[in-house]
C-alpha cells in the first residue's frame, strides 16, 4: 500500500504518516457504526474513545508501519466473525470476513496469526454445531480455502523470512555470553 502512495506522491513523509492515521480514524468510526450496532451505544462510544485516546494506538498511528492497518483489518475480521457467529451468516458478511481476514494476513505476521485464530475459532464453532450449521460450514470452508489459495503467493516470502530468522536474526541470544555480559555490566555500573 505504501508502494502505491510512493508511485503517486514520491517519498513524502507527511503523506506516509497520514496514511498510518487513516486506519485509526476508520477504527474510531467503526465504534459509531458497527460496534454500536452489535453491542450498543455505550460500548460503541467507549470503543471509539479508546481508539482515539489510548497512548499505544496514537503511537502506532504516527509510525510509518503496518500496525495501524493490521489493527483495522483484524478488527473488521473480528466484527464479521462475531456477526457470522451470531447467526447473520449472509454471503455479504462472509465475503467481508474473508477479504479482511486475508488483508490482515498479508499486512503483518501477527495479523496473520490473529486472522488464522479467528478463522479457526469460527470453524470449531460451526463444526461443533454441525447439525444446525451444515450449510454455513460448507460456505465457510469454501471461504477458508479461497483465503489459503490467495495467500499462497506470499508463502514463499514467509518461508524465506522464517529461514533467514532461524539462521540469524538481529537479536541473538546465547545465554552464557549474555549472562556473563550482563554480570560484567552490573559490576562496571556498581563501581562507578
Amino acid at each position: 500500500m505504501l508502494k502505491v502512495l510512493n508511485i503517486f506522491f514520491g517519498s513524502n513523509i507527511l503523506i506516509y504518516r497520514l496514511f498510518s492515521i487513516v486506519p485509526i480514524a476508520i477504527l474510531s468510526i467503526l465504534g459509531f457504526t458497527h460496534i454500536r450496532k452489535d453491542f450498543g451505544e455505550k460500548i460503541g462510544l467507549l470503543f471509539s474513545f479508546l481508539i482515539l485516546f489510548l497512548p499505544g494506538i496514537t503511537k502506532y498511528a504516527s509510525e510509518i508501519r503496518m500496525y495501524s492497518w493490521a489493527m483495522l483489518f483484524v478488527t473488521i475480521t473480528s466484527i464479521y466473525a462475531y456477526r457470522l457467529y451470531k447467526g447473520k451468516f449472509t454471503n455479504k458478511n462472509l465475503i467481508i470476513f474473508g477479504i479482511f481476514s486475508l488483508a490482515g494476513a498479508y499486512t503483518h505476521y501477527y495479523a496473520l496469526m490473529a486472522s488464522g485464530l479467528i478463522n479457526l475459532l469460527l470453524f470449531i464453532y460451526l463444526l461443533k454445531n454441525l447439525k444446525e450449521k451444515k450449510k454455513e460450514l460448507i460456505k465457510f470452508i469454501i471461504c477458508a480455502v479461497l483465503q489459503i489459495i490467495l495467500y499462497i503467493p506470499w508463502l514463499m516470502c514467509l518461508i524465506t523470512q522464517m529461514t533467514n530468522v532461524s539462521e540469524g536474526f538481529w537479536i541473538s541470544l546465547t545465554f552464557p555470553r549474555n549472562i556473563d555480559t550482563s554480570y560484567k555490566c552490573a559490576i562496571l555500573l556498581k563501581s562507578k
